[in-house]
């Protein structure tokens, strides 16, 4: 089979941005061409395509396939954000951090993918920043611009390394970096009775008093008992209504992956609550999964 050579090295002077309406969008244009220079005109072609975060060598956040037709000067147009994918488009913080386009290309259409190259997007839609502008100020510290139902202007501080509170059910302080990215629940098998949907810190005393160190292996709500940061040691899990409400201002609050968390509260003696921060979705989960966690507390 032949390879393409020329698609990726037209990237940065075709790559435009379209600002699009929802869905969220935006548009790509190349030239397919094979190995030895020829164009590849009028057949159709595969696209491989993936939002990599962070670094060149960072992790895909986002990927999509497409399937189209060059014309006669083999130039194909695709509209990134709308191919055939299992990820959402729709949540990716174009405001938070660097992010790099891979492209990766099949000369006959069909799924045998070979990567072209990756690219920085050196600038990203305005109208997609889906929480307003970041803008950092003089001293360093960093506001969020937006606007509200009202055609309101509004601006947010981000704390930076710093708790973060937000209200839920009065105000929840939240640790700004993850404090696990890969402990188990515990109690597999076992049923703790910590089933309040909205108070993780009574989910964590009862969890805790029946686990205590669980013989030496962490778990989820023993890293926020035991965490002592910030002045504070009376930090907990978050119940999975505290985990929801987290996830609604994961902007806000910054630092989070895309992973699953552990909520504290119980499904049954297998299973307990985790929510994906990549989909947003809330499902029991096996007890005996590695799970990330992000601690909280009140005063």
């Amino acid at each position: 089979m032949k390879r393409v050579a020329c698609t990726f090295n037209i990237l940065i002077t075709l790559f435009t941005f379209a600002f699009a309406q929802a869905p969220n969008a935006f548009k790509y244009q190349a030239v397919a061409c094979y190995s030895n220079g020829d164009i590849i005109s009028d057949q159709p072609v595969g696209f491989q395509i993936s939002i990599i975060e962070g670094e060149i060598t960072g992790n895909s956040i986002y990927t999509e396939t497409h399937t189209v037709n060059t014309n006669n000067m083999g130039i194909v147009n695709i509209e990134i954000g709308n191919g055939a994918s299992s990820d959402d488009f729709s949540i990716i913080n174009w405001s938070d951090g660097l992010y790099f386009l891979e492209i990766s290309m099949d000369t006959t259409g069909g799924t045998d993918y070979q990567l072209m190259g990756i690219s920085q997007l050196l600038s990203v839609p305005y109208a997609m920043h889906s929480n307003g502008l970041t803008l950092t100020s003089p001293n360093g510290h960093i506001y969020r611009i937006g606007v509200d139902d009202l055609g309101n202007i509004v601006s947010d501080y981000i704390p930076q390394n710093e708790i973060v509170s937000i209200e839920f059910e009065g105000t929840l302080f939240v640790y700004p970096e993850d404090n696990s990215s890969s402990v188990v629940w515990g109690s597999y098998g076992t049923t703790i009775n910590a089933t309040s949907t909205n108070d993780g810190e009574t989910n964590t005393a009862t969890i805790t008093s029946a686990l205590g160190d669980n013989g030496g292996t962490p778990y989820a709500a023993y890293i926020c008992d035991t965490l002592s940061a910030y002045g504070f040691s009376d930090w907990y899990l978050p119940s999975k209504d505290e985990l929801n409400a987290m996830y609604n201002d994961r902007f806000i609050i910054g630092g989070f992956t895309t992973n699953m968390y552990w909520s504290s509260s119980e499904y049954d003696d297998v299973q307990s609550y985790g929510l994906s921060f990549g989909s947003g979705m809330l499902i029991p989960r096996p007890k005996d999964n590695n799970l990330s966690v992000r601690c909280v507390r009140r005063d």
